[in-house]
């Protein structure tokens, strides 16, 4: 093998993004030994990477970890070395949970279960361990185990991509820069007994038809037969991401699907050759006029494994609230979500959207509280509006911040076009909120939709553990850090407060808390540190906004003028907002303003 100075040329496929940083410190400390190649991917992701990567450059061996490891050593032939899960590593994922209420579970390849049987029995727990070496049985054994009061399960980031799917709360082990280190020195023996063998990919057939539109053919078991994409054009990438199940012989279909910020419209038929059904994909670029619009957002459930576990764990994917956001994901009707600010009420909407039958579509996410007169109406009447698409997935976020102008056209254009009937539509909407109750009472007797309500956090004390372990594990993968979980004074300190920014606040306590943390567990002092800076910081804000604290010594008048310019400043100078929110009409507005002037 010619290696580049003589150092060994490893290939580092990291399961998860939080991983590059570990491989590049443990690359800088070794420089003089190995040269490392790092790339993001896990499961096939990572297969796929490793293979494009192979086809440009030269490498001794591979270094992955998990269930990613051991397909890239089932579909290609150079060396893999798997970075191992050591006991250091298990026994601090397992003491995460010592207030977790309710049972996890251990799920993952043998490497992971044999150090957590090791663990769990040096420790007395009783914790359930399952083995699952082949992907296909991992979501029969999640569901069992969910089935059996599991609530959330321990795992590599294969299966808890799995665990995300099916609805149950997952974390994965993460690893440690000393299991890196233990990988690279496995790498560096093994490399000296082994040559470099490469695979080389297919060549893609000619182009069947003009640029503008491509053809895929899918064979019955779904390889792709014929392509007209090149790779120079992202092929790979492309095929991958607009893969669709498939259909019935005889069925057509026609959908769009996102992929790197572009919509592509797919239309599909099945086609019957000797006794099998083939796939046929027709794929071209659709014009998105609202793509340069601030209040559309285009969402794919996919976009959550591409940012990591950040995006992924949901308090709101526990106790009562996860049981219901099951039941509503299969709603036939349209789902109005209300909550306090910071309930999580987005983020609820995109679980709907993720555990319902759409979530291999793309998710329109409409911002109504920055949506212009003139964009509001080119969304409801243009032809490219994805409204006008049937069996789509829309989000309609704080309805409530409509002008009276714009919500009427919506609730007009409800009626006669049915599209809430047509497509997976959710709406969110702050309880309380100026027109909150006045619009959803239309929303359920006129438009039939079904309220889903978030409690708040103080509301939720009994899952606070649960949600914390969640969070905790969260903070950790983005800060580098490898907090256990709180004292039980601490917690009990967590559990008294009040959390009025709810959600909301809770995430960015968490961060500081995990941040400030010098050690594996959280003391009370700290605590007690952070939660007396929120209140502080609660009370300057609700000063500094006039909300309780009214002059009493004023007129009537000045009062009133007050409160206006309070609620026209959170409604960003916009007057019809204003007006609404405060249940009075615009000339009223005007003058309160123009008398105040005077």
């Amino acid at each position: 093998m010619n290696r580049h100075g003589g150092r060994i040329r490893i290939l580092a496929v990291a399961p998860y993004a939080d991983m590059r940083r570990l491989l590049e410190e443990a690359k800088a400390s070794r420089e003089d030994e190995i040269e490392m190649t790092i790339c993001v991917g896990d499961w096939e992701e990572g297969v796929r990477l490793a293979r494009e990567m192979m086809t440009h450059q030269e490498f001794d061996v591979i270094l992955s970890r998990g269930g990613t490891a051991k397909l890239l050593r089932e579909r290609l032939l150079l060396p893999v070395i798997a970075i191992p899960f050591s006991i250091s590593d298990m026994l601090r994922d397992i003491k995460m949970f010592d207030h977790y209420v309710g049972k996890f579970a251990v799920v993952g390849v043998g490497d992971v279960t044999k150090n957590a049987r090791i663990i769990c029995d040096i420790l007395q727990k009783d914790v359930q361990i399952c083995t699952v070496e082949q992907m296909d049985e991992t979501e029969m054994v999640i569901e069992q185990l969910k089935t059996e009061g599991v609530s959330l399960v321990i795992c590599d980031r294969v299966r808890y991509q799995a665990a995300q799917r099916l609805g149950v709360n997952a974390i994965f082990s993460t690893a440690s820069i000393e299991s890196i280190q233990a990988g690279i020195d496995e790498a560096v023996r093994f490399v000296h007994a082994n040559t470099a063998i490469y695979r080389q990919n297919e060549l893609l057939k000619e182009a069947l038809i003009h640029d503008d539109e491509a053809v895929i053919l899918y064979a019955p078991d779904h390889n792709v037969v014929v392509s007209s994409i090149s790779k120079e054009k992202n092929g790979d990438l492309l095929l991958e991401a607009l893969e669709v199940p498939k259909k019935k012989s005889g069925d057509r279909q026609e959908f769009l699907k996102k992929f790197r910020g572009k919509l592509y419209s797919i239309r599909t038929r099945t086609i019957d050759h000797d006794n099998e059904a083939y796939t046929l994909l027709r794929i071209s670029g659709r014009p998105n006029a609202f793509s340069s619009k601030k209040c559309i957002t285009v969402y794919q459930a996919s976009d959550d494994e591409e940012n990591g576990i950040a995006d992924c764990n949901s308090a709101n994917m526990t106790g009562d609230t996860l049981e219901l956001i099951q039941k509503y994901a299969r709603s036939p009707v349209s789902v109005l979500i209300l909550g306090e600010v910071g309930t999580g009420k987005d983020k609820t909407a995109r679980l709907l959207y993720r555990l319902s039958d759409y979530s291999t579509k793309p998710l329109f996410i409409i911002d109504c509280s920055i949506a212009g007169s003139d964009e509001w109406e080119r969304l409801l009447l243009g032809d490219d509006s994805p409204l006008a698409v049937v069996d789509n997935a829309i989000h309609f976020k704080d309805l409530d911040m409509l002008g009276e102008k714009e919500l009427q056209l919506f609730f007009q254009y409800a009626l006669t076009t049915g599209f809430m009937r047509r497509n997976h539509v959710t709406i969110s909407m702050t309880l309380g909120s100026g027109r909150e109750a006045e619009i959803r009472m239309t929303l359920l007797n006129v438009h039939h939709c079904v309220a889903f309500h978030l409690p708040a956090l103080r509301e939720r004390m009994n899952e606070l553990p649960n949600i914390l372990a969640l969070y905790t594990n969260k903070m950790n993968v983005s800060l580098g850090k490898q907090v256990v979980g709180f004292s039980r004074e601490a917690l009990l300190r967590m559990q008294s407060y009040a959390w009025p920014g709810n959600l909301d606040q809770l995430n960015w306590v968490m961060r500081e808390l995990i941040l400030l943390a010098d050690s594996a567990y959280i003391g009370v002092e700290m605590v007690d540190a952070v939660l007396a800076k929120e209140e502080k910081i609660e009370g300057a804000d609700m000063t500094s906004k006039g909300r309780p604290f009214l002059h009493m010594n004023c007129t009537l008048e000045d009062m009133t003028y007050e409160i206006v310019c309070a609620v026209l400043a959170e409604e960003r100078g916009n007057k019809e907002r204003t007006a609404a929110r405060l249940g009075i009409g615009r000339t009223t507005l005007w003058r309160i303003l123009k008398n105040r002037v005077k």
